[in-house]
C-alpha cells in the first residue's frame, strides 16, 4: 500500500513538472526540476522513506502467486522483475524498462485471459447496472475534481 501512495506522489510531480513548462516555459521548468532533484540528496524526502516497499512489494507479489500456484516459476520470475522496475520522479523508457515491462505482460496477460474464460460470466443487467455506476462516478469526480 506504500508503494502505491509514493506512485501517487510521483504522478504528482510528474504532473506539476508538465504544467511547469505551459506555463512557465522549457527553461525554466528543466532548472525547477533538475534544482530539485540536487536538493533532494541534500535534505529529508519523505517520500523515500517509502519507495524500498514498492520494489519489495513486487518480489513479495511474485512470491506469493508463486507460492499459491497462481503463477507458475518462469512467471513469477518475470513478475517479480518489476522490483528492479525504476521509480520515482520523471523516469524515462529506456531499453530495460521496456523489457520488464514485457516481461510482466508475459506473465500477467495469459493469468487475465485464463480468468476471463474460468470465471463466472456476468449477467447483461450486472453489466449495465456497473457502465452506469462507474460513467455516473467518472462524471462526478470530474465535476468535483475541475470545480475544486
Amino acid at each position: 500500500m506504500l508503494g502505491l501512495f509514493s506512485r501517487m506522489y510521483h504522478a504528482g510531480v510528474d504532473n506539476l513538472s508538465y504544467w511547469l513548462v505551459q506555463f512557465q516555459g522549457l527553461d525554466i521548468a528543466t532548472k525547477a526540476v533538475g534544482d530539485s532533484y540536487a536538493y533532494n540528496y541534500q535534505g529529508f524526502y519523505v517520500i523515500s522513506t517509502v519507495l524500498f516497499s514498492v520494489m519489495v512489494g513486487w518480489f513479495v507479489l511474485a512470491v506469493g502467486a508463486y507460492r499459491s500456484g497462481t503463477l507458475n516459476l518462469f512467471y513469477s520470475i518475470l513478475l517479480g522483475l518489476m522490483g528492479i522496475h525504476y521509480s520515482g520522479v520523471l523516469k524515462g523508457t529506456t531499453w530495460s524498462s521496456m523489457a520488464i515491462i514485457t516481461g510482466l505482460c508475459i506473465a500477467l496477460i495469459p493469468l487475465g485471459f485464463k480468468v476471463l474464460k474460468d470465471g463466472p460470466m456476468p449477467s447483461l443487467q450486472t453489466v449495465i447496472k456497473w457502465v452506469v455506476i462507474l460513467a455516473l462516478l467518472g462524471g462526478i469526480f470530474f465535476f468535483i475534481g475541475q470545480n475544486a
